[in-house]
């Protein structure tokens, strides 16, 4: 079943081709382009646009993904019926598990701007990305030759012909330094994107793969070439999605030599974690954003040009969007608004932020009427810092499309950081009503309700997303979320509602023992519970982690207080209102206070 379900994506994608020809090194050889995808960055996700049986829906760019994945949720959220029987056996390795699978057909998918019909897709329980109702996989994207051209917002697709083994990196200029490495043999049982690079002088196998956010090395091969999390000047690198989604713990290390092609980087900050997977070294999207890259599959090489700015991400938490540093060395001025939108994202995706509103600010000018340039402009001025500009563009949008729920999103995200909790409010309420009750952006309104002070709302969301997520990678996340909430609508110590939240934060923190935040929620349900030298425990746990949690500083000094100790209780309580100005007020709200 899926091999015809390929066989007649092939035969729709080969009728696109548009007619746009690149010349490649060689007398014959021509790039005939079957797609220019404008592709949007959350986090580091590449994301498209498409629709599911009519409705819109988004999809991460998955190089390395075997084949095309829906999550349970958006097959519930879409209406579409799972089968299990058709792939029974069949498992997915994730990031140290097998995952089950099951099998579903939308009837009308369109996507790169064509239709589809009856196309297959693998369900996993797994949320892909709140923003993505799945991974457009290497079914399709493997058929192809496909141009990573990230730094300007793009990725192209391409089918080749007469061209043999010529030189495919036809953007290079004379000043560019091309790398041409092998690719491992790709068959339909094995399409992964997959090469050879040297670590320490040690020969790695890395896998391209831009549905990770960050580059990371396995533990193995770290050792191998001689680091350890126990060797010197190794520091801890936060926890991270790894393959799969699961969230690892990493570390970051200095090795003296990182060569891949024609680029070494010497004293090489990488980070590494304990992952199996089958190769040694995962390089995601960070990567491709400080390279052009092209995966040939016809000819079983890549080619790889860097484009500037730091190749690898060493902050120590999951980028709320993607940043790289510097611009790619080769600039083409834009001929629409199309064009400078690409190239806006392309900046903002590397925090280029000056410069992508200058891209967008044009975009805008040149297509007034085009509302998803004021959202992302409107998203990239808030990133900014422009409060007041970035409510503008969202107020454009929900003027012209009162139930955009990006928008919405949005604004109540400004409306509630500014403190503005009745505006937000409104906004989220509009959502509760627009959203389908299998939404995967459920558990961003469960968040925001908790951020604009409406923890009974937040509770519902919760309970709407909860059920539909048993195995999902921010399972624990929620879990956290709903006991943080139970535990601010509850006053009275002996209550059921506390008894549930207590449940929720001790089911989150037995898969994430050490999470300061989890932590930190059960102190304040203890808190509640009157058992102060329980929350003092938990805060002193979150604290050592985390010596700048309010809420923790907070709630302790209410606890020590509470036993007598008043003189430490205040030192913390001053301690917490230094760090968060807001934080007696915000407490105060909910009955919390010394």
């Amino acid at each position: 079943m899926l091999n015809r379900s390929l066989a007649s994506l092939l035969v729709a994608l080969l009728a696109l081709q548009n007619g746009v020809l690149h010349a490649a090194t060689g007398t014959s050889c021509q790039l005939a382009q079957i797609a220019d995808l404008a592709v949007g960055m959350n986090g580091r996700h590449m994301l498209v646009p498409a629709r599911i049986n009519g409705a819109e829906a988004q999809f991460i760019l998955g190089s390395n993904t075997f084949w095309s994945l829906l999550s349970l949720a958006a097959t519930k959220q879409y209406g579409l019926s799972v089968n299990y029987s058709q792939v029974e056996g069949m498992t997915l390795r994730g990031a140290g598990e097998s995952i089950s699978v099951g099998l579903t057909k939308v009837k009308d998918l369109t996507i790169f701007d064509a239709p589809f019909k009856y196309m297959d897709f693998i369900v996993v329980a797994e949320q892909l990305d709140p923003a993505a109702a799945g991974v457009i996989g290497q079914n399709l994207l493997g058929a192809f030759d496909a141009d990573y051209d990230l730094g300007h917002g793009s990725v192209r697709l391409f089918n080749p012909k007469d061209c043999g083994n010529s030189m495919l990196a036809y953007w290079a200029g004379p000043a560019d330094k091309v790398s041409l490495i092998k690719m491992e043999r790709t068959d339909m049982r094995w399409t992964h994107s997959i090469s050879t690079a040297y670590l320490n002088g040690e020969k790695i196998r890395v896998s391209f793969d831009t549905a990770t956010n960050v580059s990371m090395v396995t533990l193995s091969a770290a050792r191998r070439a001689g680091l350890t999390p126990d060797s010197a000047g190794v520091v801890p690198g936060g926890s991270f999605p790894s393959e799969g989604g699961r969230m690892v713990e990493t570390w970051i290390g200095r090795f003296s030599s990182f060569k891949i092609g024609e680029e070494e980087i010497q004293n090489a900050q990488l980070r590494f974690a304990d992952i199996p997977i089958s190769v040694d070294m995962l390089l995601g999207a960070d990567f491709f954003l400080s390279h052009r890259i092209m995966l040939s599959n016809s000819q079983h090489q890549i080619y790889i040009t860097y484009g500037g700015g730091p190749v690898f991400d060493l902050r120590t938490r999951p980028p709320a969007q993607g940043a790289i540093a510097q611009s790619a060395t080769h600039e083409e001025e834009p001929r629409d608004a199309a064009e400078y939108a690409q190239r806006g994202m392309g900046y903002a995706a590397r925090d280029m932020l000056d410069r992508a509103l200058a891209d967008f600010d044009r975009a805008c000018k040149l297509a007034p009427d085009n509302v998803a340039y004021k959202l992302t402009r409107g998203e990239v001025r808030w990133r900014a810092h422009q409060v007041d500009p970035a409510l503008e563009d969202f107020e454009q949008v929900l003027k012209a499309q009162p139930a955009n729920v990006e928008a919405l999103l949005a604004h109540a995200s400004v409306k509630a950081s500014a403190r503005d909790f009745v505006a937000a409010g409104l906004d989220l309420d509009r959502l509760d009503l627009l959203l389908p009750s299998a939404s995967e952006q459920r558990i961003d309104l469960a968040r925001l309700n908790t951020s604009a002070r409406r923890p009974a709302s937040s509770l519902s969301q919760f309970d709407q997303w909860i059920p539909l997520h048993p195995d999902d990678r921010n399972l624990p996340g929620a879990l956290n979320g709903r006991c943080w909430a139970r535990a601010l609508l509850e006053r009275n110590p002996d209550s059921d509602l506390l008894d549930d939240a207590l449940k929720d934060c001790n089911s989150a923190l037995r898969s994430q023992p050490d999470s300061s935040q989890i932590l930190d929620s059960r102190g304040l349900v203890y808190l509640r519970k009157g058992k102060w030298d329980r929350a003092i425990e938990d805060y002193n746990t979150a604290l050592a982690k985390q010596p700048k949690l309010a809420w923790s500083l907070y709630g302790r000094g209410i606890a020590r207080i509470r036993k007598g100790l008043s003189a430490d209780g205040q030192a913390d309580i001053a301690a917490a209102t230094a760090i968060d100005a807001h934080i007696a007020e915000d407490a105060g709200y909910y009955g919390i206070a010394p």
